[in-house]
């Protein structure tokens, strides 16, 4: 059956949450040094119980309680749900070293690998097939990562890891997609990872090293809103993907990794030299690749009349 799509006004709405999503991930680093006293650990920590308070107030206000019961009354929702969260807090933590560390381009670089990372996945996990353009999106990638390593004297590690832990994340969440809702999924995640958050908080206030209850309450309540950063954009999104096609959210995406390059060169003036710069030009072409392919297969596909 074709699917049907949906209505002009719906699209409308959809694409202003999936906009303010993209757009408030992209301003991230600056709410991030708003707080930098703190170190990347405790901002995750915090992040994580923070987040899972407002949770609570969601499921109690959108009655999904019953969704988030049965994520730990049904293993199989429950251990994927586990690494869904282990996988996120990998992401998190070093998206949070990266800003704080002067390292904000690479981060940037690491969101726009990770199209190319899921489209990887698709082919060695889902068994997806490329189409030529794919393919040379994913060659090109394989040299930007390349050139990159030469002009950093390393490996972009902070880059890869960002890609491939949240690209894993997607492939996690994609296998229960439809039968968690995206309050009951992101819940469950930060449920599991509360209980580490707790005792990496209890064990920096015994070294004496947290301080979210030492800088005073303009620092405590803008650690606080470290929940609110995290589950809105991610509502916000989830809200846009339930009203917009696949593709329209693909090109979203590329929003935030850009706002975050611009940022890291012109805010918080971080190096750019010939060879990065080369690096990020072979990423660009990659992803101009894979929207020309997206918008190809949109084509293809046929649509009603609405």
């Amino acid at each position: 059956m074709t699917p049907v799509l949906p209505a002009p006004s719906s699209r409308r709405i959809g694409m202003f949450y999936g906009v303010a999503a993209y757009v408030m991930w992209g301003f991230l680093p600056l709410y991030f040094l708003t707080i930098s006293t703190a170190s990347p650990v405790e901002i995750v920590a915090a992040r994580v119980v923070f987040s899972l308070v407002l949770c609570a107030l969601l499921l109690t206000l959108t009655r999904t309680w019953p969704g988030f019961i049965k994520v730990f009354t049904t293993p199989r929702l429950t251990f994927t749900l586990g690494l869904a969260s282990a996988l996120i807090a990998v992401n998190w933590l070093t998206y949070t070293f990266a800003v704080l560390g002067g390292n904000t381009a690479e981060g940037s670089l690491g969101y726009f690998i990770n199209p190319l990372v899921s489209t990887a996945l698709g082919v060695l996990v889902l068994k997806e097939r490329l189409s030529r353009l794919q393919w040379a999106a994913m060659g090109i990638a394989l040299l930007a990562v390349v050139v990159l390593a030469v002009g950093y004297g390393q490996i972009p590690w902070i880059s890869l890891l960002l890609a491939f832990s949240f690209g894993f994340y997607g492939l996690v969440k994609n296998r229960v997609g439809k039968e968690v809702g995206a309050v009951e999924g992101l819940s469950a995640e930060t449920a599991w990872l509360t209980p580490v958050a707790l005792v990496v908080l209890a064990v920096m206030g015994f070294h004496g090293t947290l301080t979210i209850f030492s800088q005073g309450p303009g620092h405590f309540w803008l650690l606080a809103a470290s929940g609110i950063a995290t589950a809105v954009p991610l509502l916000a999104f989830a809200a846009a993907a339930s009203r917009l096609p696949l593709t329209t959210v693909a090109m979203l995406q590329y929003i935030a990794p850009t706002m975050l390059f611009f940022m890291a060169v012109f805010v918080f003036h971080e190096p750019m030299p010939p060879e990065r710069l080369a690096g990020f030009c072979l990423v660009w072409v990659a992803v101009v690749l894979l929207i020309i392919d997206a918008l190809r297969q949109a084509k293809r596909t046929p649509h009603p009349a609405v």
